[in-house]
């Protein structure tokens, strides 16, 4: 509001275009690191039914360290789970399915250990019985 004037407005950098090309290609720099990230994650959900906007989603009941959805997509037969580890301090998540972490490529076997804000999208290949 101090820049602009108004209330609600968000004062952005405004950005030159040579120098933020420049630190998207220098793989090394943070904006890149950020972009491929960001490319990553929206080419798994392109890929997973689950996270069509299409599909069911239902909030987890899970301790309150750990915040969870799960989305299935009835017509593709998906589910994913996505937990998050609202904290600093590691957890440990207890979910009675078995799957993949799509992040990752880990399997997940019903347990886990979270670090501090770590996120896991959990894709398993049947229902699992509720």
């Amino acid at each position: 509001m101090n820049a602009s004037g108004i209330n609600r407005r968000i004062n952005r950098e405004k950005l030159d275009f040579a120098t933020t090309h420049q630190a998207l290609v220098t793989p090394e720099s943070r904006q890149a690191k950020i972009y491929a990230a960001l490319t990553t994650l929206l080419r798994i959900r392109q890929q997973h039914p689950a996270f069509s906007p299409a599909a069911a989603q239902q909030v987890l009941t899970l301790p309150d360290a750990l915040f969870g959805v799960k989305r299935h997509h009835q017509t593709e037969e998906e589910t994913v789970y996505g937990i998050v580890n609202v904290t600093g301090a590691s957890q440990t998540l207890f979910l009675p399915v078995t799957g993949t972490d799509l992040l990752t490529g880990t399997p997940f076997n019903g347990v886990c250990e979270l670090a501090g804000w770590q996120t896991i999208w959990i894709h398993v290949k049947a229902q699992p019985e509720a």
